[in-house]
């Protein structure tokens, strides 16, 4: 969504544009996966597709196309026109790779407007059908983020007859959602319902630490204890666990990012002094190199700290 494209700069890399729409049908894999290993390809990092290695995932979903609370189109960025887009979907089904189209909404009042109003809901699910048929892409994945409360029912009712018209007009569409931590906790999601029609529920397990946190933390918490909080990856596996112990359809996604914040001090917790910068794994390796390793033994999470002049980072 648009605040990534603010908070990621350096990424954000704009859509060329072709009128050319993928047309390499999905051909069956050559290296099997034991395991579902779906992922996310940003707009803002469309200038790596040739650097992904495809034999390691399974579906990709491209995001994102937004849609607003009267179901119509904010932003496909770069969905339906860019050659890159173009380029990542004929590679991956190359490959044996589905590509799925993601859609997002992060405002509460249009998300309930979408899920509960019938005619929006055909809107958005008929608009959705046909970006993916015109790319020939192999599915949807719905991102919705601060959903209010009261809407459990209605975001099922939402999900299962968008699979409906996903599984009824293209068979073997693959129809997924990502709960986030907190929309999942106040009960929005009902993860064993939804897991009836749908392939996957991918479980955001990151975004606990954020770049405008008043302290340097790591973005995915990994162990149960009260050093970070009690809300962390662990609590958030075993609250899903209670809710649908049969797991074949639930995927826990995992950051592959972090923050470099700066801080007031070298100190594990040290506040932070401004907005952290984003950063990938590969980036992480070379300031490692550069600063070296330390271990954040409580959330069983690597860290590198530095200083440019007096200003310390994290």
């Amino acid at each position: 969504h648009k605040s990534w494209e603010k908070e990621h700069p350096e990424y954000f890399q704009p859509a060329t544009t072709s009128a050319a729409l993928a047309a390499t049908p999905l051909q069956p894999r050559t290296t099997p996966l034991r395991k579902e290993i779906f992922g996310y390809m940003p707009y803002w990092w469309l200038a790596q597709v040739n650097n992904i290695d495809y034999s390691l995932v399974s579906t990709i979903a491209y995001f994102s196309v937004e849609i607003d609370g009267n179901g119509g189109i904010v932003d496909q960025l770069g969905w339906s026109s860019s050659s890159s887009v173009t380029t990542l979907i004929n590679t991956a089904h190359t490959a044996g790779v589905r590509v799925v189209l993601c859609m997002t909404n992060f405002t509460a009042t249009q998300i309930s407007s979408i899920v509960n109003t019938p005619s929006i809901k055909k809107k958005v699910i008929d608009t959705l059908y046909s970006l993916v048929s015109a790319r020939n892409g192999d599915g949807v994945n719905i991102n919705f983020e601060n959903i209010p409360s009261g809407n459990r029912d209605s975001l099922s009712s939402f999900m299962r007859d968008l699979a409906t018209k996903f599984h009824t007009g293209r068979p073997g569409s693959h129809v997924s959602s990502a709960p986030t931590d907190y929309d999942f906790r106040q009960g929005d999601w009902d993860v064993k319902e939804i897991s009836k029609f749908t392939e996957v529920l991918f479980m955001q397990g990151y975004g606990y630490g954020w770049s405008t946190a008043p302290i340097a933390e790591p973005v995915g918490l990994l162990p149960t204890g009260t050093y970070w909080g009690s809300t962390n990856i662990t609590t958030f596996i075993n609250a899903v666990l209670a809710a649908q112990p049969e797991t074949s359809r639930i995927i826990l996604g995992l950051p592959h990012f972090g923050y470099d914040w700066p801080t007031t001090t070298a100190n594990v917790k040290a506040s932070t002094t401004g907005s952290g910068k984003a950063f990938y794994y590969p980036d992480a390796l070379l300031k490692i190199d550069d600063y070296g390793r330390q271990w954040d033994l409580p959330a069983l999470n690597p860290w590198f700290r530095y200083q440019v002049g007096t200003q310390w980072h994290q």
